[in-house]
């Protein structure tokens, strides 16, 4: 049954201290990268999902998502 199971590769956890403030991580984004479209997604301090996007075309959004969600898995699985 154990056959089925895949191993992640292991990895230190981020501490409190090792976590990015998410205004200066976006404050350093905007200064060094230069991107065409752009998505925020995270959690509010309400606990509450956001979601923002420079454009409002919901497949290319889908899209995106399940792109970023291929590389990191892919990134994960061969690290």
């Amino acid at each position: 049954m154990t056959d089925n199971i895949i191993e992640f590769p292991h990895t230190s956890v981020l501490n409190e201290e090792a976590e990015l403030d998410p205004r200066e991580m976006l404050e350093v984004l905007k200064d060094e990268v230069t991107m065409t479209e752009a998505m925020v997604i995270g959690w509010t301090e309400d606990g509450n999902l956001f979601m923002a996007t420079s454009h409002g075309k919901a497949p290319e959004m889908v899209f995106l998502l399940e792109l970023a969600k291929s590389v990191l898995m892919n990134r994960c699985v061969h690290e």
